[in-house]
């Protein structure tokens, strides 16, 4: 492994971290009514980043693209952040009642 491949897949693998916390704080804060798409959407991103941040166990070395990519999804979560600062957003509910938990 050359030193860049190790520097690339080092940088991944800290872009994923924060991926993945974010993955699994959104999904752990959903309950039963909310809509399933929106769970859906936070595991195949949760799978995605720990498939990326784990490339060099199985003999794949993370390159410029994967880096983007890794990136790019931690910016996407990052700006809904405030949405989920104080639980499940109203937008994802299966229910519009503003009773239902």
């Amino acid at each position: 492994m050359e030193k860049i491949d190790a520097l690339l897949a080092l940088a991944n693998l800290l872009l994923c971290i924060p991926a993945i916390g974010m993955c699994l704080c959104r999904l752990n804060n959903m309950h039963a009514g909310v809509i399933l798409s929106e769970k859906l959407k936070y595991v195949i991103a949760l799978a995605a980043a720990m498939a990326s941040a784990t490339q060099p166990w199985y003999g794949e070395q993370p390159g410029w693209g994967s880096l983007a990519m890794s990136a790019s999804l931690v910016y996407a979560l990052y700006v809904g952040a405030a949405r989920w600062r104080h639980g499940v957003p109203s937008y994802v509910r299966a229910s519009k009642d503003p009773n239902h938990a």
